[in-house]
């Protein structure tokens, strides 16, 4: 039997550490208590240098604050750092279907359902 809890630990310098369980993923503060639960979401990111997440639910992908709260909507069907260096990122790129949007490094929306990229 062995004494590890974790399946895998990726450290950051923000104040929580994306950890995964049993197969599923949670976050954790620097006192190992869970804060954000275990299954709440299917894949995500450690927390870049803004406090912010990209997290995926129910094939949907968004991005959360620390607090667990949605900057940007679970909504897309995929989302990415615009920058190749991703946690250095100054924006956001979701995309769907059919068009692509925009976010600066807060979240906010820059330009909304751009077509035919």
């Amino acid at each position: 039997m062995s004494d590890f809890v974790y399946d895998e630990i990726n450290f950051t310098k923000s104040s929580l550490v994306l950890v995964r369980k049993a197969g599923e993923l949670g976050y954790l503060d620097s006192n190992l208590t869970v804060r954000i639960p275990f299954g709440k979401y299917h894949s995500g990111t450690i927390f870049n240098k803004n406090g912010l997440a990209i997290v995926s639910s129910k094939n949907r992908y968004g991005v959360i604050n620390l607090k667990d709260n949605e900057v940007i909507k679970t909504k897309f069907d995929s989302i990415g750092y615009l920058q190749e260096e991703y946690s250095e990122s100054d924006s956001y790129v979701g995309f769907t279907k059919n068009s692509l949007t925009l976010f600066d490094e807060k979240g906010n929306l820059i330009i909304d359902k751009v077509k035919g990229y």
